[in-house]
């Protein structure tokens, strides 16, 4: 059942906004209306079509398709699948609307196996840690993962009835989070203090440059393939996002280096295939990264 929504004046001024159509507007507030109070609704382009434009015959699903694309491009929705079926998450939906007295979900949340949920949450909350404010550390070494790295907190614990809608979750360093335990705290860090505005504004530009150090990582990478295979892969969103993502995950250059050069060298392997959005997949690359590795000597082999 649709509900009543509001628009705030800050959503026209919306950088992300500005860089949408005015259909793909339409089809953002549309969502608002038929999400439930977590933000969530099917991502399904025909029921969205005959709720937001039954009368609209020049307006197919097809179209709604489009849109919807635009909207995971430009980070404004995270689009995933349970039960077979495709749902999607209007990320900063809390920030758009007030929700006094939330009704029960109406559609599954995302599973947090799904690393790129866990990213998105992450960039939801700026990577801030909810308790203490301060900025979590995404470049730290994957093996040696300090406490001031980014977790997922359940303001609920799941052993209290918590559950892993976006509501119920927030960024937490791994310090915080492990002192915490099992207490419900929901959140010392107030961002519309004065104190809390300035750290954020300080935050926010550690993670700029953290950003963008990244990006540049990511291109290197993107020119070392090139140079190893002869293509001229280029590098925009679709070819950096998938090797960002490791790098996100605590993998780093000189891991996705490895990757290039062992498959690249590996003549069983089908070089169409030799391309970020392959190399660089979640499920494909840490099996690359541990190809060829030895195994440690067991301690029965030993004298």
């Amino acid at each position: 059942m649709p509900r009543n929504r509001m628009i705030k004046p800050e959503f026209w001024s919306d950088e992300k906004v500005g860089l949408l159509n005015n259909f793909e507007k339409c089809l953002f507030i549309g969502l608002w209306n038929f999400a439930d109070d977590e933000g969530l609704i099917k991502a399904n382009s025909l029921y969205l079509k005959g709720s937001m434009f039954p009368y609209d015959m020049g307006i197919g699903s097809q179209e709604v398709d489009k849109g919807l694309d635009r909207l995971n491009e430009l980070e404004l929705i995270f689009i995933y699948k349970q039960n077979h079926q495709q749902y999607l998450w209007i990320i900063k939906f809390r920030n758009h609307q007030r929700i006094d007295k939330p009704q029960k979900p109406q559609n599954p949340a995302p599973s947090l196996a799904n690393t790129k949920y866990k990213e998105t949450i992450f960039n939801r909350d700026n990577y801030i840690c909810h308790l203490c404010g301060e900025y979590t550390d995404i470049m730290t070494d994957r093996n040696i993962v300090g406490s001031n790295f980014p977790s997922i907190d359940h303001i609920i614990p799941k052993n209290s009835g918590g559950s892993d809608y976006p509501s119920n979750l927030k960024t937490a360093c791994i310090s915080c989070n492990k002192s915490k335990g099992t207490k419900i705290i929901p959140g010392t860090f107030q961002e519309g203090s004065e104190n809390g505005t300035e750290q954020k504004k300080r935050k926010e530009k550690k993670l700029k440059e953290l950003k963008k150090e990244m990006n540049n990582t990511a291109k290197a990478v993107i020119s070392l393939l090139n140079n190893l295979s002869g293509k001229n892969f280029g590098t925009g969103e679709a070819n950096l996002e998938p090797i960002r993502g490791r790098l996100g995950d605590g993998f780093s250059k000189e891991d996705c280096e490895k990757v290039l050069k062992t498959k690249w060298n590996d003549e069983k392997f089908d070089k169409k295939y030799y391309r970020p959005s392959t190399l660089f997949r979640p499920a494909n690359f840490d099996a690359y990264l541990n190809e060829n590795v030895k195994p440690k000597i067991r301690l029965e082999d030993v004298g």
